[in-house]
């Protein structure tokens, strides 16, 4: 009887998971082909497939469903478009603090609630995205000129990470929401939905950044954690599928199959 009910219960796991894969490649479809009206301004085409993402696309559903959640707000802000004069003008009166503050160690910003149509606190993530100084860079490819290249490379990348929080936080874990919807999806809406200025996530391959700086004078050092670092992976025994390795002179943190960040040390060639 036991083993009757194991079957049983093993072969309803199993045809969850076929419904669920199926589901997933139509939610693929569905995203790709609205990518693609977005793309040629097909907003009655468009606005259909938004009928149908909204409804499959959760914000806590699986993974995937997940992460189509922040692509259907992207490609909905890029069908909007309806304020480019307030991007504008965030972009100028941004730029102007960054020259203003060169070298400085602090800004402090006095928030007069003047958003030019944008959401309130818009500005200042672009702001403060522009003053971070990252140690590490994503290694994606998501500075491309051609949108629908750069949907399905970013889809591709960001699937990866959701993927990962899957497998270490709970589907309904508030940190989880949090981590997807407040970071996350803002970066993924960056890249679908804004072009020029207004576009600050530009993540690029490791053998960009390499021809980047050598151009500059700089020379790739010896990286000297690698043994460190995979270490500490054991230590924290996060999960199963976080790899870390060593791949043309980077620091490669990867989930699975997909390179995730990559660190690298560089100092100037001395002639």
């Amino acid at each position: 009887m036991e083993e009757a009910t194991a079957v049983m219960i093993g072969g309803e796991e199993h045809k969850v998971k076929e419904e669920e894969s199926g589901d997933e490649v139509q939610l693929v479809q569905q995203l790709i082909a609205c990518a693609e009206a977005v793309a040629c301004r097909d907003k009655a085409h468009a606005s259909k497939l938004f009928s149908m993402l909204r409804a499959n696309a959760l914000v806590f559903g699986t993974s995937f469903q997940r992460v189509a959640s922040c692509f259907v707000q992207g490609l909905s802000e890029r069908l909007a478009m309806v304020q480019p004069l307030g991007a504008v003008g965030h972009f100028l009166a941004n730029a102007s603090i960054l020259e203003a503050f060169e070298g400085e160690s602090s800004v402090h910003v006095v928030d007069l609630g003047m958003t030019l149509g944008l959401p309130h606190g818009h500005q200042w993530r672009k702001l403060i995205h522009s003053l971070a100084n990252r140690p590490v860079e994503q290694d994606s490819s998501h500075n491309g000129p051609f949108f629908l290249w750069r949907f399905m490379e970013a889809l591709h990348y960001y699937s990866a990470i959701f993927d990962s929080l899957d497998t270490m936080l709970p589907r309904y874990d508030t940190r989880r929401a949090k981590i997807e919807q407040f970071f996350f999806a803002e970066e993924i809406k960056n890249i679908v939905s804004c072009e020029g200025p207004a576009r600050v996530e530009r993540h690029e391959r490791v053998d960009q950044w390499h021809r980047r700086m050598s151009r500059v004078g700089l020379q790739m050092g010896p990286l000297k954690m690698i043994t460190q670092a995979k270490q500490w992976l054991r230590k924290v025994n996060v999960c199963e599928g976080y790899t870390i390795m060593e791949e043309k002179g980077c620091l490669v943190l990867g989930w699975k199959s997909k390179t995730i960040i990559a660190a690298s040390c560089w100092k100037k060639l001395i002639i």
